[in-house]
């Protein structure tokens, strides 16, 4: 063979191995400038990451870091036979939205209770009996001991329960992450 040919075939060679070098590295590095989810939720954790640092060292607010929770606040959402579902201030800000509702199921161990204004005329009359019937020369602690409250605590059903209602649940279980779960007791807030 003609050394042109064997020059001109090794050229060949060399610019089909540099092509392919070149286009396999163009590749990945399109895959990389193209890889937006995952550059995304690099940025994403970062933000997060600074957002919890800011939002600790500014003092206006605290994150809930205990390991354990065993009673939350809510809202009633929705009410069934057996559960409610609440929304609740999230424990953590930074834990995922799928956690501010709660669905907190009941069963026949589980204690209801509510509290209730007194009617303002039954309120009054307590408050006068027993006005009269204290020592005007009490203590502030001794007086306090006694004074009628002005609600009362009853034994409620899922009837009691409505939309919008605040109410206070307890657990025997951690619930910090759990967006199930069955109530040891429960208490609508008036």
């Amino acid at each position: 063979m003609n050394k042109k040919y064997l020059v001109l075939i090794a050229l060949l060679i060399f610019s089909v191995f540099l092509n392919l070098l070149f286009l396999f590295n163009f590749s990945n590095d399109a895959k990389d400038d193209y890889d937006l989810e995952g550059k995304i939720s690099k940025a994403y954790n970062r933000g997060i990451e600074d957002a919890k640092t800011r939002y600790s060292e500014s003092g206006l607010y605290e994150i809930d870091d205990r390991e354990e929770v065993y009673s939350i606040n809510g809202v009633v959402n929705e009410v069934d036979s057996n559960s409610i579902k609440i929304s609740i201030k999230l424990i953590d800000p930074f834990l995922e939205n799928k956690l501010s509702i709660r669905t907190v199921n009941f069963n026949s161990n589980t204690e209801m209770f509510g509290y209730y204004e007194k009617d303002k005329n039954i309120y009054s009359k307590e408050l006068e009996k027993y006005n009269n019937s204290v020592s005007r020369d009490i203590d502030e602690d001794s007086y306090m001991a006694g004074l009628p409250l002005r609600y009362e605590h009853k034994e409620v059903g899922i009837n009691d329960f409505k939309r919008g209602q605040n109410v206070f649940i307890e657990s025997d279980v951690n619930i910090k992450n759990k967006d199930f779960f069955t109530a040891k007791k429960i208490t609508i807030q008036k």
